[in-house]
């Protein structure tokens, strides 16, 4: 099963705290997803919702036994979770899309519709996560003590996130850092300077553990909105929710 595969990996000693939290932040949410399927390469994250909004469960296809793909699927399912905006991974207040159209099993017909409306409203959000896969590519290009294999994963990860940075931000970041665990990064430090390869751990894990703050600090907001209903949305904006 795929959260054994995630809970296993949990169970490593020496995982940093941000790391732990984040792998216990989607072990939680093994109960939202509604079906599993195993594909030999990629993955995705379906969402079906409630007729009376909101998120009601999940379709994931994943690799199954690849820790970081399913944790990567299960990102985008937190993401969601936390911001229940079509998978954008950040809190767009400013965006107007139109009402989601769902078919018989609550799949959004229009989710790219609805995308491209928080993607032109959230410019500013984009540009700042645009900036640090940047300087996250710097890191993994300068460490040397990666293979040339494991570089070239990494910038390519970090590439299809800079191709989509408002959906696949969160994903790739933390996949990234759990490829570096699995590969047995960051290493002891022997000498007086530090392996550049621990840099770019270091550099990652700030980043996941700022997108996980971030995805907690939305959940409030999300919650008030599916409380309060689609009909007041005028009084959310006053409040400072929308």
């Amino acid at each position: 099963m795929s959260l054994q595969a995630v809970q296993t990996f949990r169970a490593k000693p020496g995982l940093s705290p941000i790391l732990t939290r984040v792998l216990d932040e989607v072990i939680a949410l093994g109960p939202n997803v509604m079906s599993w399927s195993y594909i030999p390469t990629s993955g995705s994250a379906a969402c079906r919702y409630s007729r009376i909004g909101g998120p009601s469960g999940y379709d994931i296809r994943c690799q199954q036994g690849n820790v970081g793909n399913i944790v990567h699927e299960l990102i985008h399912v937190a993401v969601n979770e936390a911001y229940d905006q079509d998978f954008i991974n950040f809190h767009c207040p400013f965006a107007d899309p139109p009402e989601r159209k769902l078919n018989a099993t609550g799949q959004c017909l229009n989710e790219a519709t609805r995308q491209d409306v928080f993607f032109r409203a959230g410019q500013a959000s984009i540009g700042a996560i645009s900036s640090k896969l940047g300087e996250l590519t710097q890191w993994a290009n300068a460490a040397s003590e990666l293979t040339q294999a494991q570089r070239t994963m990494i910038a390519d990860k970090l590439l299809y996130g800079a191709r989509s940075p408002h959906t696949e931000y969160h994903t790739v970041i933390t996949q990234t850092l759990v490829w570096l665990v699995e590969w047995g990064y960051p290493k002891k430090q022997s000498g007086v300077l530090k392996p550049v390869v621990n840099a770019l751990y270091e550099e990652l894990e700030k980043a996941v553990g700022a997108a996980y703050n971030d995805r907690r600090a939305a959940k409030p907001r999300s919650k008030l909105k599916a409380m309060i209903g689609p009909q007041a949305k005028a009084r959310r904006a006053a409040m400072g929710y929308e």
